[in-house]
């Protein structure tokens, strides 16, 4: 890890939820509002290799902005303007062939209610599942000989058999990522708020594992556990261990 802090983006500060998306370059069986809906199975196609689009939201922060279940090229660039500006590069594309999903820092100042997103010159149609941009957060990584993370694929199994309608793709890959975090009564209450702004498993969060590496998760909490190990016979805060375990929302072969 480059550095000891997990960077996340919090369901309930994610700026562009359900924000206002126009754009004429999408197809328009794939409405402009998917890209902002917080479902990334639900991508906006463009009808070429351009897009050009803007979002609109309540004023707030834009600290950063990520790209999830996209089909983008290893190396397309997306330049993020309007009231943040903000440069994206996609990363290398793995051999599994699933694209990853990947972020920019936004410069200062890092509030606003617009921005806007563009990309030239792609070889294919830009599909993108989901657009987020929000207030970054940090967290210490585990201090627990603890951290795990787990690599899975699985099929899509719909209620009729498209395997043969090309280029129908069953396949998505998704990861876990998990520890036992170390933390004080403050920061154990600040991570059970970002557990319950989930909202049941009905809104996604966002991390970035490592800063030094280009890729960001949509993910959900699939365990929060909170248990004291220090306790004082004073008003002193306790001392916590927290495990958490995220599970990465389904990326797709478009």
């Amino acid at each position: 890890m480059a550095d000891e802090f997990l960077r996340y983006i919090r369901p309930d500060e994610i700026w562009s939820a359900m924000a206002s998306v126009s754009s004429g370059d999408l197809d328009a069986d794939y409405p402009a509002a998917w890209l902002c809906d917080l479902q990334p199975s639900y991508p906006i196609r463009t009808t070429g290799g351009n897009l050009s689009a803007t979002i609109t939201n309540t004023f707030d922060t834009i600290d950063v902005i990520a790209l999830f279940n996209h089909n983008l090229l290893g190396g397309t660039g997306v330049t993020i303007g309007g009231d943040v500006a903000a440069s994206l590069t996609a990363p290398t594309v793995p051999a599994d062939g699933v694209p990853l999903g990947f972020y920019g820092f936004a410069g200062s100042p890092s509030a606003g209610d617009s921005i806007t997103v563009a990309i030239a010159g792609h070889a294919t149609d830009i599909i993108i599942g989901e657009l987020v941009a929000g207030a970054l957060r940090t967290i210490r990584l585990p201090l627990l000989s603890s951290h795990q993370e787990e690599a899975l694929h699985k099929n899509i199994v719909p209620p009729v058999d498209l395997s043969s309608v090309m280029p129908y793709d069953k396949g998505i890959a998704f990861e876990t990522f998990g520890g036992t975090f170390l933390v004080t009564e403050a920061e154990m209450l600040d991570l059970k708020a970002w557990w319950q702004a989930q909202r049941g498993l009905s809104r996604p969060s966002v991390i970035i594992p490592d800063p030094s590496v280009n890729i960001a998760r949509l993910v959900s909490f699939a365990t929060f556990r909170a248990k004291p190990i220090v306790s004082h016979q004073d008003s002193t805060p306790r001392i916590w261990t927290v495990d958490l375990l995220f599970e990465e929302y389904g990326r797709s072969r478009w």
